[in-house]
């Protein structure tokens, strides 16, 4: 197998909602928006943080939607780590993110895994990723 970023995510945490989606794993502690550009998509992000928190390490589920730039959406859930080094603002993050869509425009996303790898900062609340998939599974691109 051999995988490959496709996209970029930046998610900005805004707080919680009054109507967070169903917990797969720990406590709901927010969600926010973001952007994701890539060869995937581009588009809106939408999005839920779950965790099983510790001092140094941290189970983790988001969910979300994306929504890209001609309207077309997907889900997406990821289920990781966080870490963090001692006396530091920076978590790194490792996910399995998995996409979810009945949208035509993107079905070749539907069903498709990969992983997310990057950080949250907690002075900004700023999570930056990248999302990777399997470059030899052609099903993991929508078609042009």
């Amino acid at each position: 197998m051999h995988v490959a970023p496709v996209a970029n995510m930046t998610l900005q945490y805004r707080g919680k909602s009054d109507t967070p989606p169903p917990a797969k794993l720990g406590v709901y502690l927010g969600g926010g928006d973001g952007r994701i550009e890539g060869e995937i998509m581009r588009g809106r992000v939408a999005w839920h943080l779950f965790e099983v928190q510790g001092q140094a390490a941290c189970d983790a589920s988001m969910a979300g939607r994306i929504e890209d730039d001609a309207g077309a959406q997907v889900d997406f859930e990821t289920l990781g780590f966080f870490r963090r080094q001692a006396d530091s603002e920076i978590w790194s993050l490792t996910a399995a993110i998995r996409f979810a869509t009945s949208d035509r425009r993107l079905r070749a996303l539907d069903g498709q895994t990969g992983w997310l790898r990057g950080h949250f900062n907690m002075q900004s609340y700023v999570h930056r990723y990248d999302v990777y998939l399997d470059a030899d599974d052609k099903a993991g691109h929508p078609p042009s």
